[in-house]
């Protein structure tokens, strides 16, 4: 909060702030399989649906990183005095 004179500023925000510290390799995470075993339903459209199959799609090209170790950034404490803490409660009430 900051006080202009005539006009207070207040800023809320609620976002979380991360640090990329290294890219993790793809082979060392596993690959993913597609799941063999397929619910009722999707059996049942497997059966149902026409016996064209559809061509093969290419592989994604591959971007040059897909995952990475993040750690949180810990923010900066605000300055809490006597004064700011009675402007944020009017602003508060103000708002309510």
């Amino acid at each position: 909060m900051r006080d202009h004179g005539k006009i207070m500023e207040l800023v809320l925000s609620a976002h979380r702030r991360i640090r990329i510290l290294e890219p993790v390799d793809e082979a060392a995470t596993g690959t993913e399989e597609p799941h063999k075993i397929l619910n009722g339903r999707r059996a049942g459209i497997r059966k149902k649906g026409s016996p064209t199959q559809k061509p093969p799609t290419p592989p994604p090209e591959r971007s040059s990183i897909l995952l990475v170790r993040t750690e949180n950034v810990i923010a900066e404490p605000a300055e809490r005095s006597n004064e700011t803490k009675a402007k944020m409660q009017a602003v508060v009430q103000t708002i309510r």
